[in-house]
């Protein structure tokens, strides 16, 4: 006679744990998928465009870390453009300096002291065969194949005051006296005056009349040190 099998109840409650716990994983998974946050939206303002959405933050900072690299590559790289080299004439002794226009790169000065003020012609070369040149009656030098385009004249500040309330230059102008349409500069000591040739050489004289005159040249350039 066959004895009837039981069934297993441990087994099969096993069975319908493993089953359940599968289930509730599977459930967790599913929601955590479809609950997952969005990434973070960074907005960049564009000039061009207005906003224009970036996909992450992440990629947002790593954009501006590589042009910050860029830019950094770009300063260290990138030759400094050299500063033109100016034309400065400078007279330590008067206090003052003077910058001259490119191409006046050969200009000499004639310098002519006297008791009462110093004279300073600047010249430049011509290529005018009858011109004569240049002579300092000072020191007799010659600057031969150059013409004055200009003269500065320094004069003691207390002579200038004393010449210009003197007779002789109150009445009839004189173009010895101090003319206060060609000063440049005063200081306590020193009264400055700007004055053209009373000739000039013929190749040299577009040049002097694209100055604008001698007075309104040096005006430009002066400057006291």
């Amino acid at each position: 006679m066959e004895t009837e099998k039981k069934p297993n109840l441990d087994s099969t409650w096993g069975i319908l744990i493993i089953t359940v716990v599968a289930v509730m994983a599977g459930g967790f998974i599913w929601w955590a998928m479809e609950n997952q946050p969005e990434p973070t939206t960074v907005v960049v303002q564009s000039a061009a465009k207005g906003k224009i959405p970036v996909q992450s933050q992440n990629q947002a900072q790593n954009q501006t870390q590589v042009e910050q690299n860029i830019q950094t590559v770009s300063g260290n790289t990138a030759p400094a453009l050299p500063a033109e080299e100016k034309i400065v004439y400078t007279n330590s002794e008067y206090g003052f300096e003077l910058t001259l226009p490119k191409g006046w790169e050969k200009y000499k000065v004639s310098a002519e002291k006297r008791e009462d003020h110093a004279y300073f012609y600047f010249l430049l070369p011509t290529t005018d065969s009858s011109w004569p040149g240049e002579h300092n009656l000072v020191t007799n030098e010659i600057f031969k194949n150059y013409a004055s385009m200009f003269v500065i004249d320094v004069w003691k500040k207390s002579d200038w005051d004393t010449q210009k309330a003197s007779a002789d230059c109150s009445g009839i102008p004189n173009p010895g006296c101090p003319n206060d349409a060609q000063v440049i500069a005063k200081t306590a000591k020193y009264v400055f005056e700007g004055s053209g040739p009373q000739a000039m050489a013929k190749d040299l004289t577009a040049t002097l009349n694209s100055m604008g005159g001698a007075v309104k040249f040096i005006k430009k350039g002066f400057k006291l040190i």
